[in-house]
């Protein structure tokens, strides 16, 4: 669990020389439970997809919830 938040976290900086130590490491486990590689590269690049995605909706799902519940409580202010 502890690697699956470490390469969530890589890929939300971004930077290429993180990402590829980590593809190089999901390749070699991806081998080990004898996974083909083609197979195995599709599943990180659709990993890398729906990361950038997520976080950016969980991220503005999140700033709605407060926004709404600050516009409430003004208005019991007012």
């Amino acid at each position: 669990m502890g690697e699956a938040d470490l390469l969530r976290r890589v890929i939300g900086r971004d930077k290429a020389s993180e990402m590829a130590e980590q593809k190089s490491r999901f390749d070699k486990r991806a081998a080990r439970n004898k996974i083909d590689s083609e197979k195995a590269a599709h599943i990180f690049e659709l990993m890398v997809k729906f990361c950038r995605y997520s976080f950016s909706k969980s991220h503005s799902a999140a700033y709605t919830m407060v926004s709404y519940q600050t516009a409430y409580l003004n208005s019991l202010q007012a």
